[in-house]
């Protein structure tokens, strides 16, 4: 299917198809506001910003529309206070291995999901 065929979530997000382009106009983007109501320019959106973390703001450069920079400063916060120590349930971020018990109900959730009947609740896409 042609991108331009694709209308119900474009609409939805005010995303429209430039034709002759493999482009896409985001229209929510077009009007950008701060918290007061007054006009922003179009390039806050790529500029160096702020990211909030737990404690405090961090000039990110480059930044970008993602979780993953709120959740790093946030860490970044956290290991400041904690003399860079994680939370000893953290195995993961030390590089530790799960507790056995962990694991062992991992692998039973792995085998019952793999030999369970399986249930299709949409329907078959026709082309």
């Amino acid at each position: 299917m042609k991108i331009d065929k694709v209308k119900t979530a474009f609409k939805i997000a005010d995303v429209e198809f430039v034709e002759g382009s493999t482009r896409l106009n985001f229209n929510y983007l077009k009007d950008l506001k701060d918290e007061n109501g007054n006009p922003l320019p179009q390039k806050i959106l790529t500029q160096n910003k702020n990211i909030k973390g737990l404690f405090e703001l961090k000039n990110v450069e480059n930044a970008y529309i993602s979780y993953k920079l709120i959740e790093q400063c946030c860490v970044e916060d956290y290991l400041s206070v904690e003399k860079g120590k994680y939370p000893e349930w953290n195995v993961q971020e030390q590089g530790m291995d799960w507790p056995i018990d962990i694991k062992n109900e991992h692998a039973e959730i792995l085998k019952n999901s793999s030999t369970r009947e399986k249930i299709i609740k949409r329907k078959e896409i026709k082309r």
